[in-house]
């Protein structure tokens, strides 16, 4: 990772920080990365985001593994004063982590890669719009656990299943053991990722 003329790249310790190097929106994303997966991973697929103003935070649980991670929301947002609105998200366990702050009402969003909800928190907030977004070659998630998470999905929830697109290519850290075989390249695949989450993001 490394900071340009668009982008700037901070390590704070514990969250990576990408920030617009101009403009910023005031909107902030809060991401959890999957288990055992360094957080520097979700740099490229996320980058995109900061370029359209968004402040992204990338958790750095402990050995990175994010259902470790037991601070409050607020270890994490006090890192980006300026943002007003904020989104948790996660990839795979990362995301299951997201959901357990998906109640506090500062989150406006939830962004989940791979993921879903253990328990009821999208039912305890019942104004948060939430997109959940799979690949079709995922062979890693266990699909009766996504099927018991979108039957709590509110009139503000929705679901996307991408083409070709495995669960390691949510992230940019090699094959998984278990996975399914990808149809796309991987920048490929974090084009169909972006292309189906900043819209969510930006409210666009």
């Amino acid at each position: 990772m490394q900071s340009d003329e668009d982008l700037i790249y901070e390590d704070l310790g514990n969250a990576i920080k990408i920030q617009p190097a101009q403009e910023p929106t005031g909107q902030g994303l809060i991401f959890f990365p999957g288990a055992k997966v360094e957080p520097p991973a979700y740099a490229s697929v996320l980058s995109e985001a900061a370029e359209n103003g968004v402040t992204v935070l990338i958790a750095k649980p402990p050995l990175n593994i994010a259902l470790l991670h037991l601070g409050s929301l607020d270890d994490i947002m006090d890192l980006a004063p300026e943002v007003d609105s904020w989104a948790v998200g996660g990839h795979s366990m990362g995301g299951v982590k997201a959901c357990e702050y998906a109640d506090d009402q500062r989150v406006a969003k939830l962004l989940l890669f791979a993921s879903y909800c253990a328990s009821t928190e999208v039912e305890d907030h019942p104004g948060l719009d939430v997109l959940a977004l799979y690949g079709d070659r995922d062979e890693v998630i266990n699909r009766q656990e996504v099927e018991g998470f979108e039957n709590q999905f509110s009139e503000n929830a929705s679901s996307a299943t991408l083409n070709g697109v495995t669960h390691a290519q949510f992230g940019d850290y090699g094959l998984q053991p278990g996975d399914g075989t990808a149809l796309v390249s991987l920048s490929e695949a974090h084009q169909l990722i972006s292309g189906r989450f900043l819209p969510f993001l930006l409210d666009r």
